[in-house]
């Protein structure tokens, strides 16, 4: 391959060896090559040097005074080693640039950052800075790339933004040190949403931008790439690929640039069509020769099912955990920020808040990370106060905030005397399971913090619509709403793959009832006929309850500490020889006796009972139903058959709809 000078380059040479000349020298050096450039146009050296005070005329005056004039007549010159070798390192970057032709500006930034030459002694004279002369000349060059619409410059990004991220020099160091390589200079940095992978990146923009970085990095600039930018409007095939190349070639033409590409794993299959390649076709051979210096961010689970499996792309990577931090530091990095919110509402946050919100945060919102989720309802707790037109932020703001982010009634403090009136009228003739029930929702009430579920019964009997009733006013007035309540029949999970199907569903998902736990942690969790569950179902809901959580293979977690866990079973409390009740002896050697918090067994009602039950059902229906209103007496015609309350409903539908056709007719 051929490779050729530019107009601007090969002028500047041609002046350097008449200015050799002119000085009778035998030679051209480094100091004649200076000059050269200096006196071509539109070099951006001279415009540098002119702020300075310096000219191509007053070099020249100083080689003179420096070496003095020769006095014999040269017709031959020749390149002085050093020039050669600054040729060749422009003649190597040139092979790598489409097309190959070496530029001024290349010709001028190798002639700098070539150590220990006359033309560096020369500035140096002057006092001139020339780590400092390469990062204004790259800075100037790198702004051509600021019109590239799918790039954003993050140094400049970050220029007027302030520097709060503490707690992180460790991985910091890490991501410098793999930049710094000579090969794989490519960091991947691994971590769950919202540990700060991407804040990290913008805080090394800043760090870079005020010198805070090894040599190696000196003058370097962070560009982010815009994955979703490159597809947006190519719709011919080869357009894609044609647009990325673009960019990639002007990347390459400056070694000091940084790639970062935020979600990475986004790269794979991006772009692709029929018989063409995707983002990270084009990038994995550029990455392989060290062209370019690329850093990633993405979660460990996006990793395993993308990156991982494209072992090429992986062996390009170097990955940094990034975990999530542990209290203190979060509490470190938080009230760091704080300001930042302050500054942006005009609002106070009281730092004595922020102790008992990362506690609410942990606890309320375990499926997200700290320190984001903290500083969201910082954020929005802000607003809250600004929009009431108050100074300050109070707890009641943060209360409100979290209350609208998690579904959880954190100010609701009458929630169990509502429960408890409902339950009197629902549960006849359950005074025992009622006592119960109502110590407890105190336990609940108040707040404690444990790793387990917030409370697990077992309601034992064969009253499956008193059961169902509980279940229903729980949801419907302690957990706010009836879609609370999350329904699990261990009757359907009864083939030779119900372990698995238990936690998974399609496409490795979450099976149904766990995903929506995980979407709705704060629920009432029904298991029913539970004394029917296989084996190893039992086990993963037995262990999930004593650890507060449910894990699956890939390390994807369900938190339990946040549901009420109802157990269903038909069978009944037993009497043992000394006096004390018990469960039945499958249930205690399962272990279920020692997990539940609570053991509610449903006694049969008495047809006293049943009636007065069936009287209150019936109220209930004619109170919504008006149209079929009538006087309640003691002749009013049930025919209440055997002890089941869940016969009762046919029983009253039937009643209400002869009586209605009758009335009717």
């Amino acid at each position: 391959m051929k490779t050729n000078f530019d107009p601007q380059a090969q002028k500047a040479i041609q002046s350097a060896r008449t200015v050799a000349r002119q000085m009778k020298n035998t030679f051209i050096g480094t100091e004649h090559l200076l000059i050269g450039i200096l006196q071509t146009d539109h070099s951006a050296l001279q415009k540098l040097l002119s702020e300075r005070g310096i000219t191509a005329e007053q070099l020249k005056e100083d080689i003179q005074v420096l070496f003095g004039f020769n006095e014999e007549e040269t017709r031959q010159t020749e390149y002085t080693q050093t020039v050669q070798e600054i040729l060749e390192k422009c003649l190597v970057e040139a092979a790598r640039s489409t097309p190959p032709v070496i530029t001024l500006k290349m010709l001028t930034r190798t002639l700098l950052e070539t150590p220990n030459n006359v033309a560096s002694e020369l500035l140096r004279r002057y006092d001139v800075d020339i780590a400092g002369l390469i990062v204004e000349l790259n800075r100037q060059d790198i702004d051509s790339l600021n019109s590239i619409r799918e790039l954003r410059n993050l140094n400049q990004w970050m220029a007027n933004r302030p520097s709060n991220i503490v707690e992180r020099q460790a991985q910091m160091n890490s991501i410098i040190r793999i930049l710094c390589r000579k090969e794989k200079a490519n960091p991947l940095l691994l971590g769950d949403p919202g540990v700060g992978k991407t804040a990290l990146v913008e805080q090394l923009a800043k760090s870079i931008d005020q010198g805070e970085v090894p040599d190696c990095l000196r003058g370097s600039v962070i560009f982010e790439l815009s994955v979703n930018g490159l597809v947006a409007g190519t719709k011919y095939r080869g357009e894609f690929e044609e647009k990325i190349q673009k960019i990639l070639d002007a990347l390459r033409q400056f070694p000091q640039v940084i790639l970062f590409i935020d979600e990475i794993h986004q790269i794979i299959g991006a772009g692709k069509a029929e018989g063409s390649i995707d983002v990270a076709g084009v990038l994995k051979p550029v990455l392989a020769r060290g062209e370019i210096r690329c850093i990633g961010a993405t979660t460990y689970d996006e990793y395993l099912k993308f990156i991982e499996k494209d072992r090429a792309l992986q062996r390009r990577f170097q990955p940094v955990m990034i975990e999530e931090p542990d209290l203190d530091s979060a509490r470190r990095m938080i009230e760091a920020k704080i300001p930042e919110y302050e500054q942006h509402h005009q609002i106070q946050f009281p730092m004595e808040l922020v102790g008992p919100l990362m506690e609410s945060t942990q606890y309320f919102m375990p499926s997200r990370k700290l320190p984001d989720k903290a500083l969201d309802v910082i954020d929005l707790a802000c607003a809250s106060a600004r929009m009431d037109h108050r100074s300050t932020v109070a707890q009641r703001d943060v209360d409100q905030i979290l209350e609208q982010l998690t579904d959880v009634p954190l100010q609701d403090r009458c929630r169990k005397d509502r429960v408890m009136q409902r339950l009197r009228r629902e549960l006849i003739g359950q005074e025992e399971i009622l006592t119960q029930i109502d110590q407890q929702l105190q336990w609940m009430e108040l707040g404690v913090v444990q790793d387990r579920p917030l409370g697990v019964w077992l309601l034992c009997g064969k009253q499956v619509s008193l059961k169902q009733r509980l279940a229903k006013v729980l949801a419907q007035l302690y957990f706010g709403q009836n879609d609370r309540r999350i329904e699990v029949d261990m009757m359907d999970y009864q083939d030779s793959q119900a372990g698995y199907r238990f936690v998974h569903g399609q496409d490795q998902q979450y099976s149904l009832w766990l995903e929506k736990l995980r979407r709705s942690p704060y629920s009432l969790l029904f298991i029913r006929n539970l004394d029917a569950a296989r084996p190893e179902c039992a086990a993963i809901l037995r262990k999930g309850i004593e650890q507060g959580l449910i894990e699956e293979e890939a390390g994807r977690k369900v938190d339990l500490r946040h549901c009420l866990i109802l157990l269903d079973t038909e069978q009944s409390r037993t009497v043992s020889g000394l006096g004390f009740q018990a469960v039945s002896v499958k249930m205690e050697n399962e272990g279920w006796d020692e997990i539940a918090d609570a053991i509610l067994d449903f006694r049969t009602l008495d047809s006293a009972e049943m009636e007065t039950l069936a009287r209150r059902r019936l109220q209930e229906i004619t109170r919504q139903m008006p149209q079929l209103a009538f006087e309640l007496g003691e002749d009013t015609p049930f025919d209440i058959e055997g002890e089941d309350p869940e016969k009762i409903d046919r029983q009253i539908r039937s009643y209400l709809t002869k009586r209605f056709k009758k009335s009717a007719g």
